[in-house]
């Protein structure tokens, strides 16, 4: 029989609060308790753990101690889990969805995929409390192995092995043009007849080396004039005639943010596709309410052209 460790879910919630914020106000802001009851709550942590997990420091807040960040990645594991566990009981019920979900979110997909989602589910599920994370893959991938976050979503394209994939929809390759570009009037566009013209790198990782890979593909060696991972500032700077920008989602509005027209088009030949997928570690049995956030997901790009 296994004993009691002494050490509650309460106790470890506090901790990663306090590691993801940086300090005991912070972390008692954001789970609604006072910054005191967080700081005695992770000093009796310590005490029955027997070795520091924080540094404390008036100027730099608080840290870590290599220890602390080893039992913090356990710690988001075993709270993750112990969700798991109380889904996985009510399966068989017939209950409402409830409980909190971090979803990790590409940056320049949130704007779209999230706030459809999180009406939908407010809508549907109003049980179910959702909390966004917004990255760029790389940081998300990260994010999703070490328990930071429940799922993510993102595009399907470098996701490592270690990762179960859900494709949720999937987009087309699209440029944006100034609405005064010669091309702006047709209903797609070839990649061959902007080869000559600049480019507004999209460069969120991974899109920038993908968009150039399909450019590399069709033979094309783009003259990039700026590079930024905005993507509002990509369509501004293509409103304004700086050149042209490539992306996969479609747009449901053709002004910029400076209200200056600025279209989107799908590319022709329309084989460039990339899938939009929800991400969690392979071997992990993700709750019912991941799994209801990626039938809202499917179900709002189906009854989009954004997302076509």
């Amino acid at each position: 029989m296994v004993g009691d460790p002494g050490i509650t879910f309460r106790q470890l919630e506090q901790l990663i609060a306090v590691a993801d914020t940086g300090g005991f106000a912070a972390a008692a802001q954001s789970l609604h308790l006072t910054p005191n009851a967080v700081a005695q709550s992770v000093t009796e942590l310590e005490r029955i753990l027997g070795v520091p997990v924080t540094v404390r420091q008036r100027a730099r807040g608080v840290t870590l101690t290599p220890t602390g960040a080893r039992f913090v990645e356990r710690a988001r594991a075993l709270l993750y889990d112990a969700a798991d566990l109380v889904s996985e009981s009510s399966e068989d019920r017939d209950t409402p969805l409830r409980g909190r979900i971090t979803l990790g979110c590409f940056a320049p997909l949130a704007p779209t995929v999230i706030a459809q989602v999180w009406s939908d589910l407010a809508r549907e599920h109003p049980g179910v409390e959702l909390r966004i994370v917004e990255a760029d893959t790389t940081e998300l991938v990260q994010d999703v192995l070490t328990s930071r976050v429940d799922a993510i979503i993102t595009y399907a394209v470098n996701l490592p092995p270690e990762l179960h994939t859900v494709e949720l929809f999937g987009a087309r390759l699209k440029v944006s043009l100034a609405g005064d570009h010669p091309l702006a009037g047709q209903d797609s566009v070839a990649l061959e007849d902007l080869a000559d013209e600049p480019l507004v790198l999209l460069d969120k990782a991974p899109s920038g080396e993908n968009t150039l890979n399909i450019l590399r593909r069709r033979g094309i060696t783009p003259r990039i004039v700026h590079r930024t991972e905005d993507f509002e500032l990509m369509r501004s700077l293509v409103a304004r005639g700086a050149g042209y920008g490539m992306h996969f989602l479609g747009v449901g509005t053709e002004l910029s943010r400076e209200g200056l027209p600025v279209v989107c088009r799908p590319v022709s030949p329309g084989n460039e596709r990339e899938s939009v997928v929800l991400a969690w570690p392979r071997g992990v049995t993700v709750p019912r309410r991941v799994r209801a956030v990626a039938d809202l997901a499917r179900a709002s790009a189906e009854g989009s052209a954004i997302f076509r």
